[in-house]
C-alpha cells in the first residue's frame, strides 16, 4: 500500500498521512544478490520502479547518490544481459509533493515533468523503455474514490479531477521523453478491471479532456458511448430472437 515516503509509523488502512510501509524485501541494499537471482531464473527483461522521493527528496533538489545508485543497478542489469524497463511513478509520492496536493493539484504535473526530465537525462543512455505512471486508475481510485490509500478521500468528483491531471501528466511526460529520446518506447501501465461499472464513464471522458488540453494528439476512438451502442444493439437482437414467430 503506498504512502508518502519519509514519514513515521505503519500503514493505516484508513489512509493516514503519517503512514509508511515497512521494508518488504530490502532490494535497495541487495541489488547484486537480486540480479544473481534474476540470472538464475534466466530473466531477459526486468521492470523496475524508481523512488521519486529518493531522486528528489525536496522540490527541485535532486540527490546524486540516489541517481548514481540507479545508474549502477541499471549497468549491472545490462552487464548481466537483462534489459531494463523503468517505471517513473509507481504509486507513491514524495512528502513535499503530497503536501502540495499531489496529482489533485494541476501544478503537480509540472513537478512530475521536472522529475521526468532529470531522470531521462541522467539514465537515458542506459534505458530506452519507460513506463510513465503505473496503473494511474488504481492509484486514483484507491486514494480518491475508495479512500483506502492516502490521502483517504472518497469523492467521485475529486477522482475525476485526479484522473484528468494524471492523463495530462502522462501526455506531457510522453512528449518530453520523446524529445530527449526520439526512439524510446513510452507508455503508462493500466489495469482496468477493478472498477468495471465506471470504466467507460470515467476513463474515456477524462482522457478526452487531457488530450484536448494538449493540442496535436489524436482523440481515443471508440469510447463508452460506442461500447454502449454496441451492447444495446446486441440486446435488441437477443430480444428479437426471443419473440415467437
Amino acid at each position: 500500500m503506498p504512502a508518502p515516503t519519509g514519514t513515521a509509523g505503519r500503514v493505516n488502512p484508513a489512509g493516514s498521512r503519517t503512514a509508511r510501509p515497512r521494508p518488504p524485501c530490502d532490494h535497495w541494499n541487495r541489488v547484486t544478490e537480486d540480479i544473481e537471482l534474476l540470472k538464475a531464473l534466466n530473466v531477459e527483461h526486468y521492470r523496475m520502479g524508481l523512488e521519486w522521493a529518493r531522486v528528489e527528496p525536496s522540490r527541485g533538489e535532486f540527490d546524486m547518490p540516489a541517481i548514481d545508485h540507479y545508474r549502477d543497478e541499471l549497468g549491472r542489469l545490462i552487464d548481466a544481459g537483462i534489459k531494463p524497463l523503468v517505471t517513473l511513478h509507481h504509486l507513491n509520492n514524495p512528502v513535499w509533493f503530497e503536501d502540495a496536493g499531489g496529482f489533485l493539484n494541476p501544478e503537480g504535473t509540472k513537478a512530475f515533468q521536472q522529475y521526468t526530465q532529470r531522470v531521462i537525462s541522467a539514465l537515458g543512455d542506459l534505458v530506452d523503455e519507460w513506463i510513465t505512471i503505473n496503473e494511474p486508475n488504481i492509484y486514483a481510485t484507491h486514494a480518491y474514490y475508495f479512500g483506502v490509500w492516502p490521502p483517504g478521500v472518497r469523492s467521485l468528483k475529486t477522482l475525476t479531477h485526479v484522473y484528468t491531471n494524471l492523463a495530462a501528466a502522462h501526455i506531457d511526460a510522453y512528449r518530453l521523453t520523446h524529445e530527449l529520446q526520439p526512439d524510446a518506447r513510452v507508455e503508462p501501465s493500466c489495469w482496468c478491471r477493478h472498477l468495471p461499472s465506471y470504466r467507460g464513464r470515467l476513463t474515456s471522458p477524462t482522457l478526452r479532456h487531457g488530450i484536448e488540453a494538449r493540442p496535436g494528439l489524436s482523440r481515443p476512438t471508440g469510447g463508452a458511448r460506442s461500447r454502449r451502442g454496441r451492447r444495446s444493439g446486441r440486446s435488441r437482437t437477443r430480444r428479437a430472437r426471443r419473440r415467437p414467430s
